[in-house]
């Protein structure tokens, strides 16, 4: 036959610190908290980081590309006949998209940097989180 557990017990002060005491050394606990939110607070630095230099290139991307429009449209409005204006279109047409796939390989690898460096950190946090359990496991 099932019976109740006595919650009596179960919540009584004394024993309820006991528990607490053998699961977690505070001493410990506030290191942990501490090296974590150090490493929250890298993690918040390397993405604003990231942040300010890609919108610092995508700035300067955009400035080249109206740098570059402004010339091609010098160079399209003096086309001599219908052949040249077709020459300098394709021309352009070929220099854009070269100059895209230049532009999303330069962010992506902006992006890459600063995942990479996340990356690692959380790598390191995850370690140190599983060597903790580990050892409080063993106490």
């Amino acid at each position: 036959m099932y019976q109740m557990p006595d919650f009596t017990k179960m919540f009584d002060p004394q024993n309820m610190s006991q528990a607490m005491s053998t699961m977690m050394n505070m001493q410990q606990f506030a290191t942990t908290t501490q090296s974590q939110m150090q490493a929250y607070q890298q993690l918040s630095s390397i993405w604003s980081e990231t942040f300010q230099s890609l919108a610092q290139t995508q700035t300067k991307m955009a400035q080249e590309a109206m740098e570059e429009t402004v010339q091609t449209m010098k160079e399209l409005s003096s086309s001599q006949g219908i052949e040249d204006l077709m020459s300098k279109q394709s021309t352009w047409s070929q220099k854009t998209a070269e100059t895209c796939q230049k532009n999303a390989q330069e962010l992506a690898k902006v992006i890459q940097k600063g995942q990479t460096q996340c990356s690692d950190i959380m790598a390191s946090m995850m370690q140190q989180n599983f060597k903790q359990a580990a050892k409080a496991s063993k106490q």
